[in-house]
């Protein structure tokens, strides 16, 4: 009786992880990929992860963008990201670069705003987890004067846009132009 008992439950747990596992899988080979974000506004569910082995992964911005001729006062963006990322989390950066890219692209050009995307979960990019305070996924801003960096600031607001892209792109452009001001200024 207790062999028989204990085959039961053996065979129990085997069926519950058998068909949890087919579940997940199920889940996973049936969500469509996203299509082309670039240009419009996202309603998917933040939740949506993507990782590097994702085939939509070639819509995140590049992770670096700055002139050759980079000035001693400038605006230093960063994307601070972990190698998986959430559908919202990829609009942000996007919405990031194209503020920079495109709205700001005389400034990058002139070496006044440089963007760097970095994954902090990459063993190369530890420091910046102690440097910055990282914890999850951020937008900061690095003011940096006569080459060393100054101020820098966490844009936390702009997530409440994550799914409104344009909306996001307009506001980093705000933030942006405030910053020159006051880096122009000196």
């Amino acid at each position: 009786m207790l062999i028989k008992n204990f085959i039961t439950i053996i065979l129990v747990i085997f069926i519950v992880a058998s068909l949890g596992t087919a579940i997940i899988k199920g889940a996973r080979t049936n969500t469509p990929k996203p299509t082309d974000n670039k240009d419009k506004s996202i309603s998917e569910d933040p939740g949506d992860v993507k990782d590097e082995s994702d085939e939509s992964f070639d819509d995140i911005a590049p992770t670096v963008l700055a002139s050759e001729n980079l000035q001693p006062d400038r605006l230093l963006v960063y994307y601070f990201h972990k190698t998986l990322r959430c559908t919202g989390c990829i609009n942000i950066e996007n919405a990031a670069y194209d503020a920079i890219a495109i709205d700001h692209a005389d400034d990058v050009a002139n070496g006044i705003i440089e963007w760097k995307s970095i994954d902090f979960d990459l063993p190369e990019n530890e420091q910046f987890i102690k440097k910055y305070g990282l914890y999850s996924q951020e937008l900061s801003f690095v003011e940096i004067r006569g080459g060393s960096e100054g101020k820098s600031e966490n844009i936390a607001e702009v997530w409440q846009y994550w799914a409104d892209r344009d909306k996001a792109r307009k506001v980093i452009s705000e933030l942006i132009d405030k910053w020159l001001e006051e880096i122009k200024q000196g």
